[in-house]
């Protein structure tokens, strides 16, 4: 739950300065609702916590939660780590675009990137694939289709499959490892 509202959060705040500065309505509609309902969440986390069952469940959000009142650096760092990761993935979602001539500006890219994503995370598909490229399509839909698709065929390479693969190779050599010391006593 606390990745999901950090991450919604801070692509709603993307989503929504750029929808403004583009003025866009639609992008702004969609990159209210998150923050709306995330606010919704934690107003009525805090209104039912008191109840047992509530507390049990989300007993880990309330401490961090309480955690990040009594320090609060911890939640500036959290928030500007967010910030610099989401924005790396927007640069290269930028790139990207521009790699394959879907000539969109930074603004729209920062727009149109968030809510794409966002959708791509629903439990649709295998890595949002499909969903993802399908709300691409549909907010770039002034720009060549085959193109954006290309673009954001390559963003599920770079972004899920290499990582997965890089993740495999590291946890597959340390699985190996660990198998040799067992052995060995």
């Amino acid at each position: 739950t606390k990745i999901w509202n950090e991450r919604s959060l801070t692509w709603s705040s993307f989503a929504l300065f750029s929808a403004l500065y583009i003025k866009n309505n639609q992008i702004l509609l969609l990159s209210i609702i998150p923050i709306t309902l995330i606010i919704l969440f934690f107003v009525l986390l805090k209104t039912l916590g008191t109840s047992l069952y509530l507390r049990q469940k989300f007993n880990y959000l309330f401490d961090l939660f309480n955690q990040s009142k009594a320090i609060p650096r911890f939640l500036i760092f959290g928030v500007l780590c967010s910030i610099t990761s989401w924005s790396t993935v927007l640069m290269i979602l930028y790139l990207l675009f521009h790699s394959v001539s879907v000539n969109i500006s930074f603004i729209e890219n920062i727009a149109y990137s968030p809510i794409a994503i966002f959708v791509g995370l629903l439990p649709i598909s295998i890595s949002g694939i499909g969903t993802r490229d399908s709300a691409f399509v549909y907010f770039l839909s002034s720009y060549n289709m085959e193109n954006i698709l290309c673009a954001t065929f390559l963003f599920t390479i770079l972004a899920y499959w290499t990582l997965g693969l890089l993740g495999s190779f590291f946890c597959g050599s340390e699985v190996l490892k660990r198998l040799k010391l067992k052995s060995k006593s």
